[in-house]
């Protein structure tokens, strides 16, 4: 038997532009997936101003930790994932990731949530 959480348990949901733009490179129809996105309740985040700052100081010591560690041969990070980590920092957002150590690394303040 499948019970329903407690209203008070459910967190409000939204996505990040960014995150929506890489959602939507696949899709045929990428009005058709906001439109399916918003009828989940699903709010759509535009980015604030202030992100842009505090996501390129973080880009910044990311690709300088990478220069330093260029052995390691890993794949760069796009900087658009730190736009990611920055708006949550700005706004106080708790952010749902898989890759919880590099937005811990950088972004610190940031409560994660991992699936």
């Amino acid at each position: 038997m499948h019970r329903r959480p407690n209203a008070a348990w459910v967190l409000p949901q939204a996505v990040h532009a960014v995150s929506l733009a890489e959602i939507c490179v696949g899709a045929e129809d990428p009005d058709l997936v906001v439109a399916e996105i918003r009828a989940w309740g699903i709010e759509i985040l535009d980015i604030p101003a202030s992100a842009a700052v505090l996501s390129a100081r973080a880009y910044r010591a990311y690709r300088e930790r990478r220069r330093r560690q260029s052995a390691l041969n890993a794949p760069a990070t796009p900087l658009p994932d730190f736009f990611i980590g920055a708006h949550a920092e700005v706004m106080g957002y708790s952010l749902a990731t898989p890759d919880t150590s590099r937005f811990a690394t950088y972004f610190p303040q940031v409560p994660l949530i991992t699936p």
